[in-house]
């Protein structure tokens, strides 16, 4: 860490209890992606074909469409690779909290998969050896998943305990309208935070990010309105993570954040 950021978070009231009903995984809108690789060389044809396959059985039939995306991720990652070099988490001007981190998958080590599992109670298939097709690593923490829409990335700190002061939130504000935007909701309150300016070390292209949510439900408290969301990135954004799993941080490419959720 390089010393502390002061930003602001605004969330509301009964979003942790509204948000630890899992409900069926609904799919954002993802690219169309193609299907034709016959102007790669032949060590990236193969490389899609085999993180496809990798992929497809992971996601499953009802994102059948996801598994052509990540091959495309592993390809362009292996193709132009990031600088093994570490940066700074850049200053956040105002965040929001978006819901809840459950999964990322990244193909650093494609054709293999890394996903990583947020959470005291996931499930970890037992006797899955670290080289196989899909290795999965477990955090135990279910952290928020934050937005800053001026920096434009997503921020994940496990572990990251909020500080109890609170506030009435300022109506007009930047982050205010950015917290209607995406839950049609208005803000209860806001709070000031001290970030670490966490050392950030890139992981690879980013595939998808399951989160659970209460965006769009009309009570707050409502059990019944969380759902688990899976999206999948655009090309050139990337997952980086600061020593000790303090952090992730999803930037890069076209991300952002509109009134139907994220997207790239």
């Amino acid at each position: 860490m390089f010393g502390l950021w002061q930003s602001q978070v605004r969330y509301f009231p009964g979003w942790r209890k509204a948000c630890q009903s899992p409900r069926i995984l609904k799919g954002n809108p993802t690219d169309e992606w193609s299907e034709d690789i016959s102007q790669l060389p032949p060590d990236m044809q193969r490389l899609w074909l085999e993180t496809r396959e990798v992929a497809a059985n992971y996601y499953g039939p009802n994102f059948a469409n996801y598994a052509s995306g990540t091959a495309w991720h592993a390809v362009l990652g292996r193709m132009y690779p990031q600088a093994p070099n570490p940066s700074v988490l850049r200053e956040p001007k105002n965040l929001i909290v978006l819901a809840r981190m459950v999964e990322y998958v990244s193909v650093e080590n494609a054709p293999q998969l890394t996903v990583v599992r947020f959470g005291p109670n996931v499930n970890i298939e037992q006797n899955m050896p670290e080289d196989g097709p899909i290795r999965i690593h477990h955090v135990p923490e279910e952290p928020d998943l934050m937005w800053e829409h001026d920096q434009k990335y997503l921020l994940a700190m496990p572990g990251y305990l909020l500080p109890n002061d609170t506030r009435t939130p300022k109506a007009g504000s930047k982050a205010y309208k950015q917290f209607k935007t995406w839950s049609k909701q208005k803000p209860a309150y806001e709070r000031n935070l001290d970030i670490p300016a966490y050392e950030l070390w890139p992981l690879g292209p980013a595939d998808t990010v399951v989160y659970r949510s209460t965006k769009w439900t009309d009570k707050r408290d409502n059990q019944k309105g969380a759902q688990e969301y899976i999206h999948q990135f655009g090309p050139d954004v990337v997952a980086n993570m600061a020593p000790g799993e303090e952090a992730f941080v999803f930037e890069g490419g076209k991300l952002d954040m509109v009134a139907a959720g994220i997207i790239n």
